[in-house]
Order: C-alpha cells, then structure tokens, then sequence
C-alpha cells in the first residue's frame, strides 16, 4: 500500500497567500478602530450613562463633529 505525499508548497505562493491575508487582517483593525467610539457611545447610551446631543458631554461632541449648531446671529439689522 502506497500513501501519496504532495510536494511542499513553494515560498512564492506562501508569501503571496501571506500578503492578502495581512491585507484583510490590516483593513479589519482599521474598520474596528473606527467604530469602536459609537459602539462605545451607544453602550453607554443604552445603559442610561449618557444622553445623546452635541452639548451633553465629550462623546456627544464627538458624534456631533465637534460642535454644536450654531444660533442665528441676533446683532443689529442693517435695515433700519
């Protein structure tokens, strides 16, 4: 009885099937690293820890962009 033994898989094709996997490994870390602070805020969130709104705390200006709605400007008019 005789058991067939493939032959060893070649360098090149190790270090190419390597690289696409570092790639995906690469791409899913930034996708996490992205939304892991809504994730976060929504935990919070839910857990009744914080409210959400631009003016609520750190994590709500975050969300927000930044910075909150700005108010119209209520100087005086021109037209009188």
């Amino acid at each position: 009885m005789t058991v067939g033994i493939s032959p060893p898989e070649r360098p090149q094709q190790q270090a190419r099937r390597l690289l696409w996997l570092s790639i995906l490994a690469g791409l899913s870390l930034l996708l996490g690293l992205i939304t892991t602070l809504p994730q976060f805020y929504w935990v919070l969130f839910a857990l009744h820890l914080v409210t959400i709104g631009p003016n609520s705390n750190l994590l709500g200006q975050i969300w927000y962009g930044g910075h909150a709605p700005r108010r119209p400007w209520r100087g005086r008019s021109n037209a009188s």
